[in-house]
C-alpha cells in the first residue's frame, strides 16, 4: 500500500509539474497579450508552485539522512508559503480594483514581488530560530505537530485563504450589484473572480487535507491529498490556457497573422514570376519599335541634334526596364519662299 501511494505521488505531481511548466510557457510567451500586474502575479505564483513540488518530490522521502531532510523540510516550508503570499498577492490586486480607483499606469509589481518571496522568509525564519531541531526530526521530512511547529504553515495559509475569501465574497456582491461600469475593470474583475474560485478550493482544500494527513499519519487522507496535489496542476493549466480567452484570442491572431504571411509570400512569389515574362515581353517590343527610330533610318538633314541612350537595369535578377530617350530638332529653311515673297 505504501508503494503504490509512492507511485500515485510521482506520477500525479509529474503530471502537475507537466501542466505547470506548459503553463509558464503560454503566460511568458503570451505576455504582452495578458493584463502586466496579474499575469506577472500569476507567473511567480506557478514558479513557487513549481519549486515546491520539486522539494517535495525530492526530498519527502529522505528522512534516513538526518541534516538532508532537515534542509528540505526548511526549503518546502519556505517554497509553499510563497505559494499562499502569491495567491494573497491575486486578493489584493483584485481588491484594489474594486475598492481602489484604477490607475492603468500604476504598478506595485515591486511591492508584490518583495511581499510574495520575502513575507516567506520572515516566517521561515522566525520559526526556524525557534524549533530549530523540530526540522526533518521524525519518519517524514515536513512540519510535523510536535510542539507547535505546524502552526508555521497553518497559520499563515488559514489566514490568506480567510482574506482571499472576504475579498471573493465582496467581489461577488459587486459584481452581482452591477456597480462596476467600466468594461475593461469588469472584464479584468471576472477573470480575477474564475482565477480566485479554483485556487481557493484547489490550494486551500489540497493543503488543509495534506496537513491532516500529516497530523494524523491517516492513509485514506494521505491518498485523497496526493490526488489533490496531483490535480493542481491540471486546474491551473485548464483555467490559464485553455479557458482563457485572453490567450486562446492571442493564439487565434498569431495563427491568422501567419495565414496572411504565407498568403502574401505565395502571392508575392506567383506575381513576381508573372511580372519577369511580362518585362521580357515587353522588352523585346521595345527593342523591335527602337529599330525605326534608330538614326541611320532619320533623314540626316532633318537631324541637327539627335541623342540614344539606353538604360539597363536588373531588379532581382528578373526585370530589365529599357528606358530610350529620343530627342530631334529639325530646322527648316524656308529661303526659297522668302525670295519670292
Amino acid at each position: 500500500t505504501a508503494d503504490a501511494l509512492t507511485y500515485i505521488t510521482y506520477i500525479g505531481c509529474g503530471i502537475s509539474l507537466l501542466c505547470l511548466l506548459i503553463t509558464l510557457g503560454f503566460l511568458v510567451f503570451f505576455r504582452s497579450s495578458l493584463l502586466p500586474e496579474r499575469n506577472f502575479i500569476n507567473i511567480n505564483l506557478i514558479v513557487a508552485l513549481i519549486l515546491a513540488l520539486v522539494f517535495f518530490l525530492a526530498g519527502i522521502d529522505q528522512s534516513s539522512n538526518r541534516d538532508v531532510c532537515k534542509a528540505m523540510t526548511l526549503i518546502m516550508h519556505y517554497f509553499f508559503l510563497a505559494v499562499f503570499c502569491w495567491m494573497l498577492c491575486e486578493g489584493v490586486l483584485l481588491y484594489l480594483l474594486l475598492v481602489v480607483v484604477f490607475d492603468s499606469g500604476k504598478t506595485y509589481a515591486k511591492r508584490y514581488f518583495a511581499f510574495g518571496w520575502g513575507l516567506p522568509v520572515v516566517i521561515v525564519a522566525i520559526s526556524f530560530g525557534v524549533r530549530y531541531d523540530e526540522y526533518g526530526a521524525y519518519d517524514y521530512c515536513f512540519l510535523t505537530h510536535h510542539k507547535g511547529l505546524i502552526y508555521a504553515f497553518i497559520a499563515p495559509m488559514g489566514a490568506i485563504l480567510l482574506i482571499n475569501l472576504v475579498v471573493f465574497v465582496i467581489a461577488m456582491k459587486l459584481l452581482l450589484s452591477k456597480v462596476i461600469g467600466n468594461r475593461s475593470t469588469l472584464s479584468v474583475v471576472k477573470s480575477g473572480l474564475r482565477g480566485m474560485g479554483i485556487l481557493l478550493p484547489v490550494l486551500g482544500l489540497t493543503w488543509s487535507v495534506g496537513v491532516f494527513a500529516v497530523d494524523t499519519l491517516s492513509l485514506p487522507l494521505a491518498y485523497i491529498f496526493t490526488i489533490l496535489n496531483s490535480l493542481q496542476g491540471v486546474f491551473i493549466f485548464m483555467f490559464h490556457c485553455v479557458l482563457n480567452e485572453q490567450i486562446r484570442k492571442a493564439i487565434r491572431t498569431k495563427r491568422k497573422k501567419r495565414q496572411q504571411l504565407k498568403s502574401l509570400e505565395k502571392s508575392t512569389g506567383t506575381s513576381g514570376v508573372g511580372t519577369g515574362h511580362h518585362h521580357k515581353g515587353a522588352g523585346k517590343k521595345k527593342h523591335e519599335g527602337q529599330d525605326h527610330l534608330a538614326p541611320s533610318s532619320i533623314g540626316m538633314h532633318d537631324i541637327e541634334h539627335g541623342r540614344y541612350r539606353r538604360i539597363d537595369m536588373d531588379h532581382a535578377g528578373s526585370v530589365s526596364t529599357q528606358v530610350t530617350t529620343l530627342k530631334v530638332e529639325s530646322t527648316v529653311t524656308n529661303a526659297d519662299s522668302s525670295e519670292q515673297i
